[in-house]
């Protein structure tokens, strides 16, 4: 499930946190951060950036702005635990029929490099070893058996022909970087030796009106300029079937049509990018989005792997885009579990339960569960669409651990939940009550679900 952080943005002109960071950092190199000599060296007009309480940030070359946090973030890389974890969830979908094709995102600053300020240098930031650690990071990937998509060379092929695959006063892609991701996305895929036996259908991506793309970003930082930023503009898109109104296979055969499921970071699947049109239109296949608002990927992936329609149907890629610069690993080994757990979905054993003495709480007898091997509960709620989950986990001794999970303001509410029975006693527990911010169903269920690893 999502979790929710709230950050606490700093409205006074003393900055704080990494601002203040940024701060003594250029301070200790002499840069000059604010004033006149800043706002000369700034094709707009800019003064003030980086001590900004809301957006630190420095101004590139051709209208490009990068942001301090994430883009001049140091050694963003995936763990070796991580980059295990995640190919045990490959291996779990992949065991179900769903290819799991991971798309590890770069910041805007390791694809356009030669856009960097003299000053991101001066507040340590270096470009190579910043590059390598990405590409060391996805070859780690591939060789765990993940299909990893190069998005880092991808988008700077694009930029050194001479097009922008990014937005100047914002971190998301441009058009020509949403196409040339689609079209990494879509090689990887030709790689599949499956992929030649799927029936495809030519679709073509007509242009619209063009029209404003609203950027929070843009606007914070248009309050430290005094002339007009690059606006953020573009048409709308309608992939479509290039024959006609009806899909029509490219090579007939009796293999089903092939589906992609694109999940991950709400920023990239912004349907007015078209990234899922653009991904039909270079591999031929139907492409559906699965997306939460505010989301860097953990809790739209989770959504989807427990939903009744991804049992029922599971499509024959699923392509997680996911930023490099959100650690997996931020919350600890549960939702990285979770995730796998509802991949292979081996939930057969049902606990005995009875309602508990807590309000919208039901109890589960834990003690016929072996605690060798992993083993994650998944509770049922029998239609109760809840948003808050706590497990109370009772020891022999009757000591209490508590685990919780809060969904994100903008996820729907959820009839399902699974937590991994990890961090507790090296006997296990003996009982389990789940409570929820809503009553249970009439008939809840809570089973435990074992996974290999």
């Amino acid at each position: 499930m999502g979790v929710q952080v709230t950050l606490n943005e700093q409205n006074g002109k003393r900055p704080g946190g990494l601002a203040a960071l940024t701060l003594a950092v250029a301070g200790f190199f002499g840069v000059a951060v604010g004033g006149s000599a800043a706002e000369a060296q700034s094709a707009y007009g800019c003064s003030g950036l980086l001590e900004s309480s809301v957006i630190p940030s420095v101004e590139g070359a051709e209208g490009q702005f990068f942001a301090v946090d994430p883009d001049l973030r140091m050694h963003l890389s995936y763990a070796d635990r991580t980059v295990a974890q995640i190919a045990t969830l490959s291996d779990r979908l992949a065991a179900g029929g769903t290819r799991l094709i991971h798309v590890p995102m770069p910041t805007k600053a390791q694809v356009l490099t030669d856009h960097l300020p003299p000053l991101a240098r001066h507040l340590g930031y270096d470009a190579a070893l910043s590059t390598s650690v990405y590409d060391e990071s996805r070859l780690r990937l591939e060789a765990a058996g993940v299909r990893s998509v190069d998005a880092r060379r991808a988008l700077r092929a694009a930029a050194l022909a001479g097009v922008a695959p990014y937005f100047g006063p914002d971190r998301r892609l441009d058009i020509p970087g949403v196409r040339a991701l689609a079209a990494a996305i879509a090689a990887q895929m030709q790689d599949d030796p499956d992929y030649e036996a799927m029936p495809k259908t030519a679709y073509r991506t007509v242009p619209g009106a063009v029209g404003p793309l609203p950027s929070r970003m843009a606007r914070q930082l248009q309050d430290h300029c005094s002339a007009a930023l690059p606006g953020l503009e573009l048409p709308g898109f309608d992939t479509v079937p290039a024959i006609g109104q009806q899909a029509q296979p490219l090579f007939p055969g009796a293999v089903p049509p092939g589906r992609i499921v694109l999940t991950g970071a709400d920023a990239a699947l912004d349907p007015a990018l078209n990234l899922a049109g653009f991904l039909a239109e270079a591999s031929g296949l139907n492409v559906e989005t699965h997306r939460v608002a505010g989301d860097t990927g953990l809790a739209a992936l989770t959504d989807l792997l427990l939903s009744d329609g991804f049992a029922r149907s599971r499509p024959a890629y699923l392509v997680w885009v996911h930023p490099m610069a959100d650690s997996l690993a931020r919350f600890g080994d549960a939702p990285m579990q979770r995730l796998a757990a509802a991949a292979a979905m081996d939930c057969q054993t049902a606990l005995p339960v009875l309602p508990s003495e807590t309000p919208n709480g039901w109890r589960a007898d834990l003690q016929t569960v072996a605690v060798q091997g992993a083993v994650t509960l998944l509770v049922d709620a029998d239609g109760a669409l809840a948003r808050k989950a706590r497990f109370d986990f009772t020891g022999a001794e009757g000591l209490v651990r508590s685990r919780s999970i809060h969904r994100l303001s903008t996820q729907d509410g959820t009839a399902r939940f699974m937590m991994p029975m990890v961090g507790l006693w090296p006997e296990g527990a003996i009982s389990v009550d789940v409570v929820l911010d809503v009553p249970f169903g009439p008939a809840p269920r809570i089973l435990a679900c074992r996974q290999a690893g």
